[in-house]
């Protein structure tokens, strides 16, 4: 009789723990949501060492919301609200230009944006972006692109 609760313990709590799982995987860490407060460079090409004191270097403002679901970029070089995309999961938050997909970025006829991947440091007050973004609008080539590279730390939650 004991083995059979024990044995039933165990499989409930077996369950809980994949049923509690699953419903996490996929979702951006909460401690995403605040105000984000950094610089922001942006180079062509992967050769230029990022440097905050760089002369493309700008002071960005960057306001996440609803558990990492909502991104708005407040000051800085491209103000307005980004896409947070499916992939985001743990401590990585990618985002975009709202409808600049794969797909768009294969076509010759590029449009315009900006995809970036933000990444929570351990103790949940630093976050590091790395992203791409293009002005292209027609046939792009490596010089349409920069890389984006910040480094931002909690002003709130």
């Amino acid at each position: 009789m004991k083995t059979r609760i024990c044995l039933l313990l165990v499989q409930s709590l077996s369950l809980l723990t994949a049923t509690l799982t699953t419903s996490l995987a996929g979702q951006p860490d909460r401690r995403f949501d605040g105000v984000w407060v950094g610089i922001e460079t942006f180079h062509r090409g992967d050769a230029l060492p990022f440097n905050p004191k760089d002369t493309t270097a700008k002071r960005t403002v960057i306001a996440i919301a609803d558990s990492g679901k909502r991104l708005g970029v407040v000051e800085g070089a491209n103000p307005g609200q980004y896409e947070v995309t499916a992939d985001s999961n743990g401590r990585i938050l990618n985002y975009q230009v709202p409808g600049w997909d794969k797909s768009i970025r294969a076509n010759l006829g590029m449009k315009p944006g900006r995809r970036c991947k933000l990444t929570l440091s351990a103790d949940g007050n630093t976050l590091t972006e790395d992203g791409l973004n293009t002005t292209a609008t027609k046939g792009a080539s490596p010089a349409d692109f920069q890389n984006i590279k910040g480094v931002f730390h909690r002003q709130s939650r």
